[in-house]
């Protein structure tokens, strides 16, 4: 965080902080455990959704989430 806060997005604070972000069990290599798997349909919608999520949080910077008189 040695950047100024309007040059910070708050989809990269929450990459940053959660590593291996993922919806489902699914998406982490070798660890899936679930019955559904190959046929499951729902991982690509899942996979769409977290994109989406970041990208929403990318239009927005640590300074949008900051009080105004700060």
């Amino acid at each position: 965080m040695a950047r100024r806060p309007e040059l910070i997005r708050v989809g990269d604070v929450v990459r940053d902080m959660e590593p291996g972000f993922e919806l489902a069990e699914c998406f982490r290599p070798g660890e899936s455990g679930c019955r559904l798997m190959p046929a499951c349909a729902l991982k690509p919608v899942l996979r769409e959704a977290g994109r989406a999520f970041l990208a929403t949080l990318d239009r927005y910077t640590l300074a949008d989430l900051l009080p105004a008189q700060l």
